[in-house]
């Protein structure tokens, strides 16, 4: 049995709603034309091919439990292959910007001010997804150890560590939060409820102020600063709480100043190759000599 999410079954019901009320019938009496006139209409009101692709497989999935588990024996389906497309790797931002941005909020005993900085601070240093964050309850932080238990996609469980300057914010919110906070949750809105996804994304939006920047973009920027300080990648990937390491490497974000790092530190060849590069960048930097210039004495010897 698959231990989808909330979000991911209330997703795919929207799906199935939304193809039953195209077809005008019921699902089970749905032909493969109807899956294609579908699919044309959703091509047309401009959703993502990602967005096609995605109920293309709702439909699929609906069809064969059908097929498997009843005396249905048709696949509306059959013959219809999703779009394909090159699948865009998500944003992620610099050491300086995260920095810069951190150290603006100072929060010194305002509930508010540390909170969101915490809530920043957490989600970069941790690699957490939003919902991660949002349902962390108090019981899931271990101060003493260091780390937090946090409930992944599948309801999977995860301990993830916290450096001792984000330990110590913790504590100080948690006893700064204490008159407000009634709730099972580690972090909570100004009016005391438990923290919101529209609560965190107008948090971000705040202090980040561009367009394409959420939760998931520190995410992937926790994921390519680890990579680029030589952390390996399979730790990465239980940080992150991935199943695969190909979902892990579409995290990484590789510039080419890492790469020429990557290359001079380790290719048995790379010293030749600089030491050329550097003799070639002196011999472009010399002064060129110009029609008319006098000639240096040891050329007017020769």
């Amino acid at each position: 049995m698959r231990r989808y999410s909330q979000h991911t079954i209330i997703a795919y019901r929207t799906d199935l709603l939304q193809f039953k009320s195209f077809c005008q019938k019921n699902l089970l009496d749905a032909a493969q034309v109807d899956v294609r006139l579908f699919l044309q209409h959703l091509r047309k009101v401009g959703l993502s091919p990602r967005t096609i692709n995605r109920k293309l497989e709702v439909l699929r999935s609906f069809y064969r439990f059908y097929r498997r588990f009843t005396k249905y024996d048709k696949f509306p389906c059959a013959h219809i292959r999703a779009i394909r497309f090159v699948k865009a790797r998500g944003k992620y931002l610099t050491k300086e910007r995260i920095r810069d941005v951190l150290d603006s909020i100072e929060y010194k005993n305002s509930k508010a001010l540390l909170g969101d900085r915490l809530v920043l601070e957490l989600l970069y240093q941790t690699g957490c997804r939003a919902s991660e964050v949002i349902n962390l309850k108090k019981n899931q932080v271990d101060f003493h150890r260091g780390q937090i238990r946090v409930i992944g996609k599948g309801n999977i469980e995860r301990v993830v560590p916290l450096g001792k300057r984000l330990n110590k914010l913790l504590q100080k919110y948690k006893k700064i939060a204490r008159a407000t906070n009634d709730t099972h949750y580690f972090f909570t809105t100004d009016s005391g409820r438990k923290m919101y996804p529209m609560f965190l994304w107008r948090l971000i939006k705040k202090y980040f102020n561009a367009p394409g920047i959420s939760a998931h973009t520190l995410r992937h920027s926790c994921a390519t600063h680890l990579y680029q300080n030589r952390a390996p990648i399979k730790a990465i990937r239980d940080l992150l709480g991935h199943r695969s390491l190909r979902s892990t490497e579409t995290y990484l974000h590789l510039d080419i100043t890492h790469l020429i790092r990557i290359y001079t530190n380790s290719h048995p060849k790379s010293r030749t190759v600089c030491q050329m590069r550097e003799g070639l960048c002196r011999i472009a930097s010399r002064p060129r000599r110009t029609e008319g210039s006098p000639r240096s004495e040891s050329a007017s010897r020769r």
